[in-house]
């Protein structure tokens, strides 16, 4: 089976590092280039063939500034996650190249952006900042433990990737801290990445605050279809007014 991925991109393991109890930081250059090409929001294709079985899943990739990439690997026990994870130092993976659309908000509308990331969607707002030079600066919210916060914050920092993240602990926590953020409503985009019951409850809670969904994009990594938990709340009242937009 091992012939699928022959002529496949190869890519040279550099190293792999815990990043926080959660995540693993693997990170790659390629043998046959520079640099990898890749446009923001795109995935890169990874082979592995495991002896018996060849798998292919699609990954994040995070650029650093010495130009080579890396995943950030959430530890949900996948088969093919798992299976990169062992590799040593200086093993070769294939990529199959880069795959999916890039996603950016139209140059004209020059927003404002927020991340709100949940989970393994940490990887997409790592990916995009360390992609496009005017959104490094954007304000990262992550709805994570702060111990994987600070370990993923110090290894993106040894990248050369500067990274302006906040933990937030709960729903009212991550709503208080998008209105802190915002100033004029309609010079705001919203990043949503990861669960797809929590992307579709933050998106629920923007829209009812005058967001059009123009300005909000969903990078939904699991939980495609799921709707939002009903026993998630947030109260209201304790929330600032609309005027303080």
């Amino acid at each position: 089976m091992w012939f699928k991925s022959w002529y496949a991109h190869p890519v040279e393991i550099t190293e792999i590092n815990p990043a926080g109890t959660h995540f693993q930081w693997i990170k790659f250059r390629s043998l046959w280039v520079e640099e990898i090409a890749i446009l923001p929001g795109q995935y890169l294709n990874t082979d592995l063939f495991d002896g018996q079985d060849y798998h292919r899943r699609s990954y994040t990739p995070i650029r650093c500034q010495n130009g080579d990439f890396g995943f950030l690997i959430e530890n949900l026990g996948g088969k093919l996650s798992s299976e990169l994870l062992r590799k040593p130092a200086k093993s070769v993976i294939r990529i199959s190249g880069a795959s999916g659309k890039e996603k950016l908000f139209p140059p004209e509308t020059n927003q404002h952006v927020i991340f709100v990331c949940f989970g393994s969607g940490i990887s997409f707002a790592l990916s995009l900042v360390s992609l496009v030079s005017n959104l490094q600066k954007s304000p990262v919210l992550f709805m994570g433990l702060k111990s994987d916060a600070d370990s993923i914050l110090g290894v993106m920092e040894k990248e050369g990737l500067s990274l302006n993240l906040e933990v937030v602990t709960d729903w009212n926590h991550l709503f208080n801290r998008i209105r802190q953020h915002s100033t004029d409503p309609n010079d705001l985009g919203f990043y949503l990445s990861g669960d797809g019951q929590k992307i579709k409850f933050t998106e629920r809670f923007l829209l009812s605050d005058g967001i059009k969904p123009v300005q909000i994009f969903k990078e939904i990594y699991y939980n495609h279809k799921a709707e939002p938990d009903p026993e998630w709340s947030f109260d209201q009242g304790s929330l600032p007014g609309k005027e303080s937009w």
